[in-house]
């Protein structure tokens, strides 16, 4: 297939790029900066797009494609990690870029367009039983809720003009290259400060990178993808503090875990405006991915612990990586 994929240089994009090249498609990568050309992986055509709210440059500009898959975000939203070469232009401009790029699809011909949206639309809890396609939207906090304003843009300009709309809904993603909020726990149980979460009785999913890239490419063809919406992630759940003794094992270090309770962590949080961060830690989400693999056949290859494991071996290796740009 030949496909455009937005985002390039970021963590994700790059990942979707090289899954896609490896099955042999032809691929034109998509960023926003002159800078982030280099870091556009190798076997995809870079593809300097600075405006993708501009509706008449993407439709003079984007390349003849089947399917474009969206992997760009607003890095000023928080959260993504996914385009280090954010535009600035507020919150609603990601919205607009969700829109703009549907139709200018459409008007280039393109069959499906496939957006990397985020399980934060669900909420930061799943109340007690995993999240499915079917659980309501509850987003609680601005990345959220932009989140779900594009899905719903991209969506309704999807039906519009004919083009087969795909929405995944990832948990965190996680790999060798992640500038987000795994390498900061990785940094943190490597430091040896006590970690007061001994107490969290929690299950998460997450999602490693080659296994997002993996589910992006078969969306991306797939007929049984066609205007879905899939929640995505590994097949093994980890408490925090079953992760944090997984890092301390890779990094060769204590995980020096105190038993805190609960009560206490959250009203920290309030107190310090903190609040998501602390129950991205302490409460339970979990995924049930069931509805993908029955129409697609898709289950995550790479298995979670070794992939965990090198993704603590990298970030360990490459400390002045492990903050966001």
């Amino acid at each position: 297939m030949d496909l455009v994929v937005t985002g390039a240089n970021g963590f994700i994009g790059r990942g979707i790029c090289a899954a896609l090249t490896a099955r042999g498609d032809k691929v034109s990568g998509v960023v926003r900066r002159q800078a982030a050309l280099q870091a556009v992986p190798a076997g995809t055509t870079p593809l300097l797009l600075e405006n993708l709210c501009d509706q008449a440059d993407l439709r003079r500009r984007l390349p003849a494609a089947q399917c474009l898959i969206h992997a760009a975000g607003n890095a000023s939203l928080g959260g993504s990690g996914r385009d280090g070469g954010s535009k600035p232009g507020g919150p609603q401009a990601e919205v607009e870029m969700a829109r703009s790029l549907a139709r200018a699809a459409a008007a280039r011909g393109y069959r499906r367009l496939v957006f990397i949206s985020s399980i934060a639309v669900l909420g930061t809890s799943d109340g007690g039983a995993p999240f499915t396609e079917a659980t309501p939207a509850a987003p609680g906090w601005p990345y959220a809720r932009i989140k779900l304003e594009a899905e719903q843009a991209l969506l309704a300009a999807c039906k519009e003009n004919g083009v087969e709309a795909v929405i995944l809904r990832p948990p965190l993603v996680y790999g060798p290259g992640n500038r987000g909020n795994f390498p900061r726990l990785v940094r943190w149980v490597n430091s040896g400060l006590p970690i007061p979460l001994g107490s969290a009785g929690n299950a998460r999913s997450y999602l490693y990178i080659d296994n997002l890239a993996h589910a992006a490419a078969l969306c991306a063809r797939h007929p049984g993808a066609a205007n879905r919406l899939f929640l995505l992630a590994d097949a093994h759940n980890w408490s925090t503090p079953e992760l944090v003794r997984l890092i301390a094992r890779e990094a060769q270090c204590p995980a020096r875990l105190w038993p805190v309770p609960l009560g206490v962590l959250r009203a920290l949080g309030q107190a310090s405006g903190s609040s998501h961060e602390v129950d991205s830690l302490i409460n339970s989400r979990r995924i049930d991915a069931a509805l993908i693999h029955r129409l697609t056949g898709w289950t995550a290859p790479c298995e979670a612990e070794p992939s965990l494991a090198r993704t603590v071996r990298w970030s360990l290796e490459n400390p002045a990586a492990n903050v966001m740009r």
